[in-house]
């Protein structure tokens, strides 16, 4: 007699047919509840983007995170860091002279002003207006000392720079 196949076997797979899934397809997929689905994914271990806000899933062990701690699957956006705003504090905080928003969003492949403003007037991150851009430094003292030294070593944007953001692949 064959056993019946658990709710997170089939699960996973799903996330073996296909690498990003979005809650609402997982819970159809199944036939279950979101809430169930939920707590299906929290027993298999799962991480969740950073990018479409945060409406897609992939297995935990599934990306190969960059040295910034990202993985991009057909233009969704994973970080080591699980949230757009820690990710950004963590590639703020390891840059020795800050990063604009512009090599910010960049390095993350999604635009991201709105949070660095908001992040700024929490006092979760501070900047330095340089060249008519602004350069986002940890909030961290000492950090903070060192990369406005570094920042003055900065090339300035040449005036031709795009301000887009790339298109997502």
């Amino acid at each position: 007699m064959t056993r019946p196949r658990l709710p997170s076997d089939r699960l996973e797979k799903l996330f073996h047919r296909r690498k990003c899934w979005m809650l609402d397809q997982l819970a159809e997929s199944l036939g279950y509840a979101l809430i169930s689905v939920r707590r299906f994914l929290k027993q298999i271990g799962y991480c969740r983007s950073y990018t479409h806000n945060g409406k897609w899933y992939t297995l935990g062990g599934s990306p190969e995170f960059d040295r910034d701690g990202l993985w991009h699957h057909r233009g969704i956006g994973f970080s080591k860091h699980r949230s757009l705003t820690a990710t950004i504090g963590y590639l703020v905080g390891r840059s020795p002279a800050g990063l604009s928003a512009g090599e910010l969003s960049q390095k993350l492949q999604h635009p991201c002003h709105a949070v660095l403003t908001q992040l700024h007037q929490a006092g979760r991150l501070d900047r330095l207006q340089l060249a008519g851009q602004f350069r986002y430094l940890a909030a961290d003292q000492e950090l903070n000392r060192r990369q406005r030294e570094q920042a003055a070593f900065v090339p300035r944007p040449s005036p031709t720079a795009s301000l887009s953001t790339p298109a997502p692949l």
